[in-house]
């Protein structure tokens, strides 16, 4: 069963694993029997990086630049200009302005 799995995460497959998932439920062996239960918690998150290969580290980088966007746009008094902030700060965008003569 171990091996079963093994190859069924490598071929990353969602039918397959829900056919092991049903496998594992039969079986006698109460490991696997709580190892199915506590994949099938997440599988939601764990389908959804197969397809997609997207961590949820990914999401929290870019959470982490708005909310570094929201810290310098304090002072701002509507959300256009907060959003066009986000987006500058999370684009990595460097706009070399004219220096203003002095």
């Amino acid at each position: 069963m171990r091996e079963a799995l093994q190859e069924i995460l490598s071929q990353e497959d969602p039918q397959e694993l829900r056919w092991w998932f049903r496998w594992a439920d039969r079986s006698r062996l109460a490991p696997f029997r709580r190892l199915s239960k506590t994949i099938q918690e997440p599988l939601g998150g764990i389908i959804a990086f197969l397809q997609s290969r997207i961590t949820n580290g990914t999401i929290e980088a870019i959470n982490g630049l708005i909310q570094l966007a929201k810290r310098m746009a304090r002072g701002f008094r509507s959300f256009p200009y907060l959003r066009i902030a986000a987006f500058l700060k999370v684009g990595k965008l460097r706009l070399d302005l004219p220096a203003l003569p002095t």
